[in-house]
């Protein structure tokens, strides 16, 4: 996909509000974890110590930012 076309269907997602960085809270069926949100990998990160492992989108029912409850 072509970088013009993926910003813009990134733009209208929530998680285009997100913050580089930024905290949040995910929900997956294993139940509540704080996880770290990265905008140039366009995902989340589990919070764990060395290399970062990715969480897997099919598995995230409902997502929030940490500081927002």
């Amino acid at each position: 996909m072509d970088k013009p076309l993926e910003d813009a269907m990134r733009a209208g997602n929530a998680l285009s509000l997100l913050k580089d960085g930024e905290l949040c809270v995910i929900v997956t069926k294993r139940g509540e974890q704080q996880v770290r949100w990265s905008v140039p990998a366009w995902c989340f990160f589990y919070l764990r110590r060395g290399t970062p492992v990715m969480c897997d989108p099919a598995q995230i029912e409902e997502w929030r930012p940490l500081g927002r409850q």
